[in-house]
C-alpha cells in the first residue's frame, strides 16, 4: 500500500489546491483512477494522504472530524454519502498488502478492534465489514487452491478479477452470519454455505474473521493432536 501511495503521488505530480490557481494541464483524479486501476473514491483518498490534493470540501470534512464530529453529522452537513466522508480523511495508517510475516499481527489488531465494538447491532458490525473490505479491495488473495485474486467493490457488489459474475453483498454478510455462528473456527470455503464462498474466505482469514488449525493425519488417516 506504502508503494502504491508513492507511485500514485509520483504519478500525479505537484500537489492540486484550489485556493491556488489550476494548472489545467495537471492530471485529472480521474486519470490516477483509470491509470493504476483503482476507484475514484480511493486513488482522491491516497493523494489526500500524501498531501497532494486539497479542496474545499476535503478541508472542510477534515476540520469537522478533527473537531470530534461523527461520520453521521459530517454526512448530515455536507450531504454527502459516508463513503465519500471517508474519502476526504487521510488513511490513519496504511497497513494492508501485508507480508505474510505481519498478517498473524494484523489478525490480532482486527480482532481487538472487533472486541471493541462487541456492542453494536449486528447491521452496524456488518456495516462496518463491508468498509473495510472496501478499503481492503485491489490488494492481493489467495484461494486454498492457491489461485492468486483481487476484487473490487461497487455499490453493493463485490467484483473478482478471475470470474464474470460479481458477489453480492448479501452473499457476503450470510458467509460472515455463518463464520459467527461457527465461532470463527472455518475450515474452509464450504462451511461458509454461499455463493463465492472460495473467495470470501481468504479475505475473511487474512482479516481475521476466521481461523482454522492444520492438523496432519497419521498413516491411519486419523487427525493427530
Amino acid at each position: 500500500m506504502q508503494e502504491l501511495l508513492n507511485e500514485i503521488c509520483n504519478y500525479f505530480g505537484p500537489s492540486v489546491d484550489d485556493r491556488e490557481r489550476e494548472d489545467i494541464d495537471h492530471v485529472k483524479l480521474r486519470g490516477v483512477a483509470d491509470h493504476f486501476n483503482v476507484t475514484l473514491i480511493k486513488a482522491r483518498k491516497l493523494l489526500i494522504t500524501g498531501g497532494k490534493y486539497s479542496t474545499y470540501l476535503s478541508r472542510e470534512v477534515q476540520e469537522m472530524y478533527a473537531s470530534g464530529k461523527s461520520i453521521q453529522e459530517i454526512m448530515r452537513k455536507t450531504g454527502l454519502k459516508k463513503s465519500s466522508v471517508y474519502s476526504y480523511l487521510p488513511y490513519n495508517h496504511l497497513a494492508y498488502n501485508l507480508p505474510d510475516s505481519s498478517i498473524e499481527a494484523e489478525r490480532q489488531k482486527q480482532y481487538r478492534v472487533r472486541k471493541r465494538n462487541a456492542l453494536r447491532s449486528d447491521d452496524e458490525k456488518e456495516e462496518k465489514l463491508w468498509q473495510e473490505m472496501t478499503m481492503l479491495q485491489g490488494c492481493l488473495f489467495s484461494t486454498c487452491k492457491g489461485l492468486d485474486f483481487t476484487y473490487r467493490i461497487r455499490g453493493g457488489e463485490m467484483f473478482v478479477d478471475r470470474r464474470e459474475k460479481s458477489i453480492t453483498k448479501a452473499s457476503v454478510m450470510a458467509a460472515y452470519r455463518n463464520a459467527r455462528q461457527l465461532g470463527g473456527e472455518v475450515t474452509g470455503p464450504k462451511q461458509l454455505g454461499v455463493f463465492g464462498a472460495n473467495y470470501i474466505w481468504p479475505i475473511f482469514l487474512k482479516m481475521g474473521i476466521v481461523s482454522f488449525t492444520y492438523k496432519k493425519r497419521d498413516k491411519n488417516g486419523v487427525f493427530m493432536l
